[in-house]
């Protein structure tokens, strides 16, 4: 499982954040409870965990 941050107001312009990657689902829980209870509402990143092969979104290099 990877922990990565998406844009926390889906902006196109954003691209995701690699936290982790290859962690167990029980940590990973752990750190999205985490990183999401410290961060405020107005924070660009919201926090989850997605798959291992999940291809994260580049933002503007996306788009153009």
């Amino acid at each position: 499982m990877k922990v990565i941050g998406v844009s926390n107001f889906n902006n196109e312009s954003v691209a995701d954040l690699l936290v982790c990657d290859n962690v167990t689902e029980y940590f990973g829980d752990i750190i999205v409870d985490h990183l999401n209870e410290i961060t405020s509402e107005d924070d660009t990143y919201y926090y989850k965990m997605v798959e291992n092969d999940h291809k994260l979104w580049r933002g503007m290099e996306e788009l153009i």
